[in-house]
C-alpha cells in the first residue's frame, strides 16, 4: 500500500513475480497435475505395446490414482514411468529366475539325487514335448511360461516321460508303454530263457524299467 492508502500496483507485481518464482523452484514451470487421473498420457514403448495396455491395466489404474493424489503432474509421471520402462525387463527376469529356484528346490526334496534329478527333468521334458505336439503346442512356450516353474506339472509329466520315449532297441520306431511291458512279462520269450527271443526281450524289458526308474540302486 502507498502511503496514502492506495495499492502500490508496481510495489505489488513484484512482490507476485517473486512468489511465483519461488513456486516454479519447487514445482516446475507452471505444470500442474490433470484434473482427473484418466488425462495422465502414458507412453508405452514399441517393445511392450502388445503386452500392456495402460487404459486397462488395473494396476496402472491405481499407480495413477495415487500420483494424482500425490500432486504429481504429467513431466514427473513421464519420469518415473521412463525409469519404470527400463527396469521391467530386469525385474521379470529376476521373477523368472527367483521362480525357477524355487521349483528347482521344491523338487529336489522328491528327486534327491543329482542323477534322479536329471533323469526326471529329462522325462518331464519329453513327457512335456509328447502332449503339447498331440495339442498342437509350442513345447518351449510352455516350458518358458508359468507351468514350467510348477512343481506338480513337471512331476506329472516326469512320470509320463518315460511312456513316450522312443525305443532305441527297435530302431526308434516304436514307443513302449507300461502296458506294452507288462505283456512281455508274462509273455514266453520273457519267461522262457532259452526262447529265441528273450534277450531281446529282456533287454528292452531292462531299458525301459531303466528309462522310467534309473540305474542308481536305492538308498
Amino acid at each position: 500500500m502507498k502511503e496514502d492508502g492506495s495499492i502500490d500496483m508496481d510495489a505489488s507485481s513484484r512482490k507476485l513475480a517473486e512468489a511465483y518464482g519461488s513456486l516454479e523452484k519447487r514445482f516446475g514451470s507452471g505444470d500442474a497435475p490433470p484434473k482427473d487421473a484418466s488425462e495422465y498420457k502414458i507412453t508405452v514403448p514399441d517393445a511392450l505395446k502388445d503386452a500392456f495396455d495402460p487404459a486397462t491395466d488395473e494396476g496402472m489404474k491405481g499407480f495413477l490414482a495415487g500420483a494424482h493424489a500425490a500432486g504429481l503432474n504429467q513431466a514427473q509421471v513421464d519420469f518415473v514411468m521412463g525409469k519404470y520402462f527400463e527396469m521391467a525387463p530386469q525385474l521379470a527376469a529376476g521373477a523368472v529366475l527367483h521362480d525357477a529356484a524355487t521349483a528347482t528346490a521344491e523338487l529336489q526334496k522328491t528327486w534327491a539325487t543329482e542323477s534322479d534329478f536329471k533323469r526326471n527333468v529329462r522325462n518331464a521334458y519329453v513327457g512335456t514335448t509328447a502332449a503339447a505336439q498331440k495339442a498342437g503346442l509350442d513345447v518351449n512356450e510352455i516350458m518358458s511360461g508359468p507351468l514350467g516353474n510348477n512343481p506338480q506339472f513337471l512331476r506329472l509329466m516326469a512320470a509320463l516321460g518315460p511312456e513316450f520315449q522312443e525305443d532305441p532297441g527297435a530302431g526308434g520306431q516304436s514307443m513302449a508303454t507300461q502296458e506294452d511291458i507288462n505283456v512281455l512279462l508274462v509273455s514266453e520269450a520273457y519267461t522262457n530263457p532259452r526262447h529265441v527271443d528273450h534277450a531281446k526281450v529282456s533287454a528292452k524289458i531292462k531299458q525301459y524299467f531303466e528309462r522310467k526308474h534309473g540305474t542308481e540302486a536305492a538308498g
